[in-house]
């Protein structure tokens, strides 16, 4: 058993179990998921619903137990919609944002208030380029349309990282958006263009190490450099 631990959510994404078969080395992680995968290099897996009205207090009591040291959130929904925006329904845009954003905020809050991280955790919200407002319209491959929900839902974690990195500036933990690049998944579709997985894996792994305090509240990209807000 490793002494450093690892708390997963959404660890079924495929990043994240492309992520695990490296980090079980040095942590053992714990995974709380949508559903469960079976991935053996998780030391402990629980289902969870992202998008529940009932903040899920007791089952996160029951089965932690250790500090963290570090802290990645994965979870993402990105669901395509042909309606007007102004015909989706409440729910639907709720789910996103709660799924992208809020749930995340949530949990971090509550670790942090019942001390279940260590005093130099690194916490980790897996973010997207496009929750850039400041780079919105200034690349080529820019758009007009597209998942705008999507967009804002990244843009308001974002903001929430940001905040609360300024909000536990005291502390000694590490609040960290990442935009792991565009990678190759079911998710993405798959695109010839993107990332493969174990490059995204092998960066990921590499930039933790480099996180300080100094990058608490940054948004930063896999070739470690800073995206504009």
């Amino acid at each position: 058993m490793n002494s450093s631990k690892a708390l997963f959510f959404g660890g079924t994404s495929e990043i994240a179990l492309e992520i695990s078969k490296q980090l079980k080395k040095y942590y053992d992680i714990t995974s709380f998921s949508r559903s469960i995968s079976a991935n053996k290099n998780y030391t402990k897996e629980i289902k969870i619903d992202f998008n529940k009205k009932i903040f899920p207090k007791k089952k996160i009591n029951k089965n932690l137990k250790s500090k963290f040291s570090l802290v990645v959130f994965f979870q993402a929904y990105q669901p395509k919609y042909n309606k007007n925006f102004y015909d989706l329904k409440y729910n639907f845009i709720n789910e996103v944002i709660n799924v992208n954003a809020i749930f995340s905020i949530k949990i971090i809050t509550y670790l942090i208030k019942k001390k279940f991280l260590k005093k130099n955790c690194k916490i980790v919200f897996f973010s997207s380029r496009s929750g850039s407002i400041f780079e919105r319209g200034k690349f080529n491959y820019h758009k007009p349309g597209g998942n705008n929900l999507y967009r804002a839902s990244k843009a308001i974690l974002n903001s929430f990282v940001k905040n609360i990195s300024y909000e536990y500036n005291s502390l000694d933990h590490i609040f960290i958006a990442y935009d792991p690049g565009w990678t190759k998944t079911k998710s993405s579709g798959g695109m010839r263009k993107g990332l493969s997985k174990k490059i995204v894996s092998k960066k990921f792994l590499q930039n933790i190490l480099k996180f300080k305090k100094k990058h608490s509240g940054k948004f930063i990209d896999l070739n470690f450099k800073i995206i504009p807000w």
